[in-house]
This record gives structure tokens, C-alpha cells and sequence, in this order.
């Protein structure tokens, strides 16, 4: 009996060194691989055609960079987004990233387009006016509180005219509202204005811009992203620089694959991508735009505080 005890407690002990064995040799743990995966947040109209193409053509795969990309309707929430810390880079216009740049640290790391012509004013067929000065003391349609509303009031500023009054107009009713002269004018941006124009609903009334405006769409990282995941934001980059090259060399096939992005007519396509300039280089005219309506934004008591050192090229170099 007594070696049947012995016998069961040295079969335990064994079995006890073999679990610690097991778990002590069984030879290194594979290390984790860091997370390299940029959250992306983007909208799906003709101004982040870069992105797109980059996207369809496989220039994210090529380059090596994985994106989770999550499509809004609108900048601001791409800035809630951002804010909320739900995505890493913004694609976004100037007003909604000096608000953002306001509340949060980031960086705007590249461009995807810009258009002095993007935005433009559109009266009806029939109207009189010839020139910006013949609309001091009428009324605007336009998108309040983005980049448009901070576009016309510089342009108010500019031309030193004054509307009697400024509506607030979604996008899909200008037309409508232009049609049935709700307004006397409407301040849109593309595809809109494009839209009124082939529809015949409203004409363009030429106006020389105002220096300084470019309407440029950027890039905008956090600085997490750029602190954990910085070759990710450079070959997401590069990424855009090949979609740059892609469309100056084949100008029909990106029309094609932004009418698809869009839903939108070839006709209507071509139109609008003709007042872009696609580029991921930040030219002297972005930093001018972004200057003045950081300006302006701070006098209109939009921001407290005007951001600075919103930009860092270092990535764009690199990629």
C-alpha cells in the first residue's frame, strides 16, 4: 500500500514537471505584429478622385498600405470622427480642418485637390446680373456654416458687397431654388453648379477669385497616426502621388471610374473634373487659403484661436 502511494505521487510529479516543461520550453511566443492599418475617412464625391483612383487602380495594394475606410456624407462628420478618435486621417476642406485643428492635434500631410473654380455663383437664366457687384444687396442661397459660407463671406469681404440676406440651402435643393427664384443667386460648389448649368435651371456669373482662394481638399492625420503608423501615412501618400500621375496621363478612364464613384453622368463627370486640379503637393495658393480663412474663422468668432503649424510636408517628401 505503501508503494502505491510512493508510485501515484511520483506519476503526479512527474506530470507536474512536464505541464511546467511544456510551458516553460516550449520555445518563444511569436511577437504580435504592430497594427499598420489606416482608418480612412473620405466622402464619395468628385474632389477625392485621387483617393479613388488610387483606390480602384490598386495604388494602396501596390505601396503596401491597408486602409479601413469609412465613407460620410458630409466634412463634419468626418471632423466628429476624427475628433471622437474613430479614424486617423480626414480627407477634408480648410474650414473643417482649422475647427478640427482647433480642438485636436493634427496635421494636414498632403493635398488631393484644389480649383479656384470648384465653388462658383450661378444666377437664373433670365437674371440681370452681369457682374459680383450687381449682387450687393440680394439674396444668397448657400450651405451655411462650411467651407462655401466662409467662401462667400470673403468674397464679400473682397468685392465690398453686402446680400440682404443669406439662406440656408442644402445642395440637392439649389437647383430648385434657383429654378423657381427663391434666391436671387446661389453660392455651390461642385457637381451642383454643373448641374444647374446643363439642366438649364441657372448660368455662371464670372468672377475674377479672390487671391488666395484655392478650395483645396487635404489631408488630415492625427498625430497618433503619425507617431504609430507613420510609413503607413507615407505610402498612403505615395499611394496618391501614383493616382496624381494615372490621371494627367489617362484623363478618360478616371471619368469613367469617378461617374461609377459618384453615380453621376459621364457628361456631367467630365464637366465637373475640369475645374480640378489633382495634385498631393501643398502649393504656396494652399497655405494662403488656409492663412485667410483661419483669419477669418477667428474674427467671425468660429475658433478662439487660430491654429498653427497645422502643416508638416515631411511625409509627402518621404513618400
Amino acid at each position: 500500500m505503501k508503494y502505491k502511494i510512493y508510485a501515484i505521487i511520483a506519476v503526479v510529479f512527474l506530470l507536474a514537471l512536464a505541464l511546467i516543461y511544456a510551458g516553460v520550453y516550449s520555445g518563444p511566443k511569436p511577437e504580435s505584429k504592430p497594427d499598420t492599418k489606416l482608418v480612412v475617412g473620405v466622402q464619395n464625391g468628385l474632389g477625392f478622385t485621387m483617393f479613388y483612383v488610387a483606390k480602384e487602380k490598386g495604388f494602396f495594394n501596390s505601396t503596401g498600405v491597408e486602409l479601413d475606410i469609412k465613407t460620410f456624407s458630409s466634412a463634419a462628420e468626418i471632423n466628429e470622427a476624427m475628433l471622437g478618435g474613430s479614424i486617423e486621417l480626414g480627407l477634408m476642406g480648410d474650414s473643417s480642418t482649422i475647427i478640427l485643428a482647433a480642438k485636436k492635434p493634427v496635421k494636414v500631410v498632403a493635398t488631393i485637390v484644389t480649383g479656384v473654380y470648384r465653388r462658383r455663383v450661378l444666377v437664373p437664366m433670365d437674371s440681370g446680373v452681369k457682374n459680383i457687384s450687381d449682387l450687393d444687396g440680394k439674396r444668397i442661397g448657400l450651405k451655411k456654416g462650411g467651407a462655401l459660407h466662409t467662401g462667400w463671406l470673403l468674397i464679400e469681404r473682397y468685392y465690398g458687397i453686402k446680400s440682404s440676406e443669406i439662406l440656408d440651402i442644402d445642395y440637392v435643393n439649389m437647383p430648385e431654388a434657383l429654378k423657381t427664384k427663391q434666391v436671387d443667386a446661389v453660392y455651390a460648389k461642385e457637381p451642383t453648379c454643373s448641374l444647374i448649368e446643363l439642366k438649364g435651371y441657372g448660368k455662371w456669373v464670372p468672377v475674377e477669385p479672390v487671391p488666395g482662394m484655392s478650395d483645396p481638399l487635404v489631408v488630415v492625420a492625427t498625430s497618433k497616426a503619425l507617431s504609430e503608423k507613420n510609413e503607413s501615412v507615407v505610402k498612403f501618400i505615395r499611394a496618391l502621388k501614383n493616382a496624381e500621375s494615372f490621371i494627367k496621363d489617362n484623363p478618360e478612364e478616371s471619368v469613367e471610374i469617378m461617374s461609377n464613384v459618384a453615380s453621376l453622368p459621364l457628361n456631367v463627370t467630365k464637366r465637373v473634373m475640369e475645374f480640378d486640379r489633382y495634385t498631393a503637393n501643398t502649393t504656396e495658393e494652399v497655405y494662403s487659403d488656409f492663412e485667410m480663412v483661419a483669419d477669418l474663422m477667428t474674427e467671425e468668432g468660429t475658433i478662439s484661436k487660430k491654429p498653427e503649424g497645422l502643416f508638416d510636408m515631411t511625409y509627402y517628401d518621404m513618400a
